[in-house]
Formats: C-alpha cells, sequence, structure tokens
C-alpha cells in the first residue's frame, strides 16, 4: 500500500488530462511512474518531489511495466519495446522490433539484476530475452512448434501468462479448447538467483539458499510421499506405475538441481542449456469445475499471492465469470513430455462475476480491481488470511469455520486505474479523483523501516518540475535552430496552377508540418510556463498567508507575554511581602524561644481555673452540637412523614398542632439557652 496521501498523489498529475496513450504504474507499492507528453516522472512516498526524465519513444505504447526493483521500465506495443533505466544517468536504453508480435511482458523475477524480461508473442511463443546479451542462441525459448510427427509440447492460442510467487512456475492459459492451464517449470533465464526477497534475518553465505533450502526440502518430502506411493502400487498396474517411475525421474532430477545449487552457494554453474530447456505441463485437471463455463473463452490469469511462496489462480471469462483455483499437488520439474498429466490438479475454491480489466493490489490485504467502461469492481478476499494460516502452521482447524465468500463493491464511474494509499484506494480518471476509504483502518500499512535515515525539509510545493522545462526548451531551441528545407529553385518561380502542382502541394505540406511541429513543441512550452507561474503565484500566496498566521501568532505570543510578566511582577511582589511577615513571625518565635521566664515559670491557680472554665464551655458546645444534630434529624423525620401523607390529611387537628407547637418552643428554649451561655464564654475569653 502506499504511503502516499490524496494531497500527495495531485502533484504528480498535471493539468492536461491523462490520454489513453499516457501510462501510469504504480510499482512495489510504494513509487509511482507516469509517462506522459514524453516524460516520465517518478515518485517514491518517502520523497518530497517526483523526479522529472526525458523519454521520447519512436512508437505509441500501450503497456509500461517496471521491473521489480524498479530501476527499469519497459515500454512495448504491438511489435516494438522500449526499455530504459529510470536514473539521473538513464545509460541504458534500448529499442527492440520483433515481427512475431507482443502479447504480454512480464520482468522475470529471479533474473540477476532483473536484466531479464519475459515476451510471450502472437505465435504463442515464449522467450526469455537478457539486455546484457540479445544475440539470438542466448535467448531461451519456450512453447516452441516442434515440426515433428506424434506428441507434441507445443501449446495453441496462449492468451495469458503469469509467474507464481516464487518465480520458479511461469502459468499458461490457454483458450484454444476454450479453457487450459499449463504451466513451465522451471522457467528459468541465463542468469539468476534464488534469492530471497527478506533477508532480514539470514546471513550473507545462507542468503542466496533460503529459496533453494525450501525447494530442497518440500521436493525431499515429495520423493519419500510419492516413493510411498509407489511401493503400494508396484506390480499392480504396469502403466500407472510407469508414469509413477517418469514423475520419480524428474523429482530425482529437481533435487538435484536444487542440491547443486545450494552446494556451489548459489553461483549458476549449468553452462548447457538443458536446464532451462522444460516443457509446458498440462492441461491441469479443473475439479468441480462449472459444466455451464465449458464453451465459454477464457480471456485472463491473475496470480493472487497467499503467503509468500503460494498462489491462487484467478480465471477470468468473457461472460464476466471469474473462478479462483487452488494447486491440488505439487508441480514437479519437467524437461521431457509426459504422457499422463494427471499429476496435475487444480480445485475450485470460489467464483464470482465481475467485468473489465483485472488489476491485483498487493497490499497488506490483497484484493482484485475490475475497471469496464462504465463502473469500476473491487473484490476483497477476507479468507485469504486464515487460508495463509492454515497453510504455513499446517493445521485445518483454522478453516473450519471460514466462509470463502467475497466482499463486493462497485463504484459507478469511468477510470482509468486505481492506487492503493494510505487514505484508500484512489480511483483515478484523467486528472480527477476519487477515494474510496478503506472498511478497516487498522490494516494501514505501517511506514517501512529503512536503513537509511531520511530527513523531511521544506520545500515549495510546486507540481511542475523546473527540469522538466528545461529539458523542454533545450528540445525546442534544438529544433528551432535546425534546418527547414524551403521550396526547391525550380518550383519557386512556377505559377500554382501548372503541370507540377502535385509537386509543389507536397513540398508546402511538408514544410507547414515542419512549421507547425516547432509551433505545437512552442505552445507547449509556453503552456507549461503558463502552468509554472501560475503555481508560483499560488506558492507565493501560500506563503504570504502563512506569513500572516506566523505574525499574527507571533503578536498573540507577545500579548500573552506581557500579560505573563505583569502577573509575575505582582506575584513577585506579594512574595516579598511574605517573605517580610514571615521573618517577623520567626523573630516573634525566637523572641519567645530566648525568653527564660516563658520556659521556666510555672501556670497560676488564676490561669489554670480559666483553663478549666475554657474546657467546660468547649464541652458544653459539643453538647449543644450534638444536640443540634439530633434535632436536625427528628425535623427532617417529620418533614419525610409530612410529604408522605395523602392529599385528605394535609390538615392537623387542633391538638396535633399544639404539641407540635409546643416542641419547637421547647426546642427553641434550649436553643437560645445555649447561645446565652456560648456568648457568655466568649465574653469570659475577650476579657
Amino acid at each position: 500500500m502506499l504511503l502516499f496521501n490524496t494531497e500527495d498523489l495531485k502533484a504528480i498529475f498535471q493539468e492536461v488530462s491523462l490520454n489513453p496513450s499516457d501510462r501510469l504504474v504504480c510499482n512495489n507499492s510504494n513509487t509511482i511512474y507516469l509517462w506522459q507528453d514524453n516524460i516520465l516522472r517518478v515518485q517514491s512516498d518517502h520523497e518530497t518531489q517526483y523526479r522529472s526524465y526525458n523519454v521520447e519513444l519512436p512508437f505509441v505504447p500501450e503497456q509500461m511495466v517496471i521491473s521489480p526493483s524498479g530501476g527499469l521500465v519497459a515500454f512495448h506495443a504491438n511489435s516494438e519495446l522500449y526499455v530504459m533505466e529510470v536514473n539521473e544517468q538513464s545509460r541504458l536504453r534500448k529499442h527492440f522490433n520483433t515481427s512475431l508480435g507482443i502479447k504480454k511482458l512480464l520482468w522475470h523475477p529471479l533474473a540477476t539484476y532483473g536484466l531479464s524480461f519475459v515476451i510471450l508473442h502472437d505465435d504463442s511463443t515464449i522467450r526469455i530475452y537478457d539486455l546484457e546479451d540479445l544475440e539470438p542462441e542466448s535467448i531461451t525459448v519456450f512453447n516452441r512448434k516442434s515440426r515433428s510427427f506424434g506428441l507434441s509440447d507445443h501449446v495453441e492460442s496462449v492468451c495469458d501468462i503469469a509467474f507464481d510467487p516464487t518465480g520458479l512456475t511461469l502459468y499458461l492459459l490457454s483458450s484454444f479448447n476454450y479453457c487450459d492451464i499449463y504451466a513451465i517449470h522451471p522457467c528459468l533465464p541465463k542468469n539468476f538467483s534464488l534469492r530471497s526477497n527478506d533477508t532480514s534475518n539470514v546471513t550473507s553465505r545462507t542468503k542466496n539458499g533460503s529459496l533453494a533450502d525450501y525447494m530442497l526440502h518440500k521436493s525431499l518430502s515429495l520423493y519419500n510421499s510419492l516413493d510411498k506411493q509407489l511401493k503400494l502400487i508396484s506390480g499392480s498396474d504396469p502403466d500407472v506405475e510407469s508414469d509413477y517411475l517418469t514423475l520419480k525421474h524428474d523429482l530425482l532430477k529437481q533435487i538435484q538441481f536444487f542440491d547443486n545449487y545450494k552446494k556451489n552457494d548459489g553461483i549458476d554453474t549449468f553452462t548447457s542449456k538443458a536446464i532451462r530447456n522444460s516443457v509446458p505441463q498440462g492441461p491441469f485437471i479443473i475439479k468441480k469445475f462449472p459444466t455451464a463455463l465449458n464453451a465459454k473463452e477464457v480471456t485472463g490469469l491473475t496470480i493472487i499471492p497467499v503467503g509468500e511462496r503460494l498462489g491462487l489462480l484467478n480465471l477470468q471469462f468473457i461472460d464476466g465469470t471469474n473462478v479462483v483455483l487452488f494447486s491440488d499437488s505439487e508441480i514437479v520439474m519437467s524437461w521431457s513430455l509426459r504422457s499422463n498429466t494427471t499429476f496435475n490438479n487444480l480445485s475450485v475454491i470460489t467464483m464470482f462475476n465481475a467485468k473489465g480489466q483485472c488489476q491485483l493490489l498487493n497490499s497488506s490485504e490483497p484484493k482484485l480491481v475490475f475497471t469496464g467502461d462504465s463502473s469500476t469492481t473491487i473484490m476483497e478476499m477476507p479468507w485469504l488470511e486464515p487460508l495463509a494460516q492454515c497453510i504455513r502452521l499446517h493445521d485445518f482447524s483454522i478453516i473450519d469455520d471460514v466462509k470463502f465468500e467475497n466482499k463486493i463493491r462497485t463504484v459507478s464511474g469511468t477510470f482509468l486505474g486505481v492506487l492503493s494509499t494510505l487514505s484508500g484506494d484512489i480511483l483515478y480518471n484523467g486528472n480527477s479523483f476519487k477515494v474510496i476509504e478503506s472498511n478497516d483502518k487498522s490494516t494501514t500499512q505501517k511506514p517501512i523501516n529503512r536503513t537509511d535515515e531520511v530527513k523531511y525539509t521544506y520545500k515549495p510545493s510546486l507540481p511542475t518540475s523546473g527540469k522538466e522545462l528545461d529539458m523542454l526548451l533545450t528540445k525546442y531551441k534544438t529544433e528551432a535552430n535546425g534546418f527547414i528545407s524551403g521550396i526547391p529553385d525550380s518550383l519557386a518561380p512556377l505559377p500554382l496552377k501548372n503541370n507540377s502542382n502535385e509537386r509543389q502541394l507536397e513540398v508546402v505540406s511538408e514544410l507547414y508540418k515542419e512549421t507547425m511541429k516547432r509551433v505545437k513543441l512552442g505552445q507547449m512550452i509556453l503552456f507549461r510556463m503558463f502552468n509554472k507561474s501560475n503555481e508560483e503565484v499560488a506558492e507565493l500566496h501560500r506563503q504570504l498567508r502563512k506569513t500572516n498566521e506566523i505574525e499574527m501568532l507571533r503578536n498573540k505570543l507577545n500579548g500573552n507575554l506581557g500579560d505573563l510578566q505583569e502577573r509575575y511582577s505582582r506575584y513577585e511582589e506579594k512574595s516579598k511581602t511574605l517573605e517580610k511577615r514571615l521573618d517577623k513571625l520567626k523573630e516573634t518565635f525566637s523572641s519567645i524561644e530566648n525568653n527564660e521566664k516563658l520556659r521556666t515559670s510555672s501556670i497560676s491557680e488564676a490561669e489554670l481555673v480559666w483553663f478549666k472554665s475554657i474546657k467546660n464551655q468547649v464541652l458544653k458546645f459539643n453538647n449543644y452540637v450534638h444536640l443540634t444534630n439530633k434535632l436536625r434529624e427528628e425535623l427532617e423525620f417529620l418533614d419525610t412523614q409530612l410529604r408522605s401523607t395523602t392529599k385528605g390529611d394535609d390538615f392537623f387537628s387542633e391538638l396535633e398542632f399544639s404539641s407540635l407547637q409546643q416542641m419547637l418552643l421547647n426546642d427553641k428554649k434550649v436553643i437560645n439557652s445555649c447561645m446565652n451561655e456560648l456568648s457568655a464564654s466568649i465574653e469570659d475569653l475577650a476579657v
């Protein structure tokens, strides 16, 4: 998931709307690549500004494909391919032409330094190209048509290809018999590396063999299981036993391959092409496949990752039906054609309906997005996480209560694509956005812990890069200073109506095209400069507003500082007064402490009588307080009783009223006597 917010994405889009030929791709969920007007803009989620590169293509691209590392970009059309390196120097820029056509292009995930890519051609052949060595003998070809009679390993009408999460297996989707699935295992380039993507917990010695370790252990476990099964069927069916022996032989070669890779510490020592000449396996047997789709043509294949090294297959049919498949059996490497394909099985997990171009958002929770002509469908699979835990922990109880149901959301409108950010899924259409907020805010991805500390500094928020203007101005100066061929001298004196009229019209048309090309380029530069000036004015206004806000805040702080200083002065004066009084009290206590008479003299009889009288008065006052409290409780009780009486009992009899009045008078006399005694005591104390 991208760490961008919605506002961050507005910078990379220009005022000019995205044309159908423009390309926008998100790579590794943290970098955006936008090709527009022969300029490639690249922005990462930890950068404050995007980078611009001048990329003039000799053709109109149909797709832009980013390498797994993000350092290489491939543009391709029907028969042309352009590859460039994304850096300041951009030293690697290559243009290819092929007569075989290009259906789909994929970067190989296991290629050394990411320099190999896989192309599905129009004739259903699959070729792996290495950018460092493009000689014909260095190109690895799969699914080649065979001219020999008998069994053939060629798969017809391959419409889509996709790598599994390990990068070792390439799935092929054929529409020859409506829907068939094949696999090339292994599908390796000339230079490959089985490095793990996560090297945080491995050493430099073992990081190259982490994937090889995993595949070797799995192969050994599969060999033991196959050996036991072969002993059970031994002698019962010769044909089945022969098929199992062939599979066992391939499995031994697979174990030998990973074991040799580990022993050589990740260095490819296979000099021959034999290790790369694997053949397609299939067609796969699909269990629980709906009979209604037997005559429906399949159109697309998408791999949905489940954990780090496993994946589900999503088949998209022409009527909008999607079928999610799970592999029931492990694929064994094969370098020769097998007569029996019953060892490769797939099972249907779930089905749903969604039309449009399928795109996988590999965020914290993978989801599929289908962008159609009038709506966009977002399909979430909440059962992926329990399934991944079940496979990782080998505990089937985890999925006992799991319902393999999907959450489907439909957004009306026409959109070009979707990006996944912190704010949610962002659908973009031209220069407009629509944010689809995530239902679960806790699934937002945390920032990546990077080894190098990124220091964020303030930079003006100007979308149009000045570097782009410099590139365009340099290009315009070069073309403007170039020579424009004028009208030949032989045609200049001739009148317009003559036998050479067509030749004159051709010359004038070429001159008009060349001139208008330069005029359009100048107009585009002027438009960019106009946008740049508007952006600078808007940035200046923003800075002025911020400066005004800061000035107002400074004045407010100055006012508060004056009030605090006045309060501090008052508290300081009061503190000095209290300190003087405290000093006086200290002097009084010191004089009392130093007075010998006060320390040694005894209490007189009169003072003793006086203290006893005070004690008696205090006791009387204490009794008075208790009596008052008792009377108050009695009054509260009477008040409660009076309030609880019914309406008909509101009037007392004269006897009851007289007794109550007499009680109150007695209380009054007691209170008065206590008050008199208290007053007398206070007067005695005053004397």
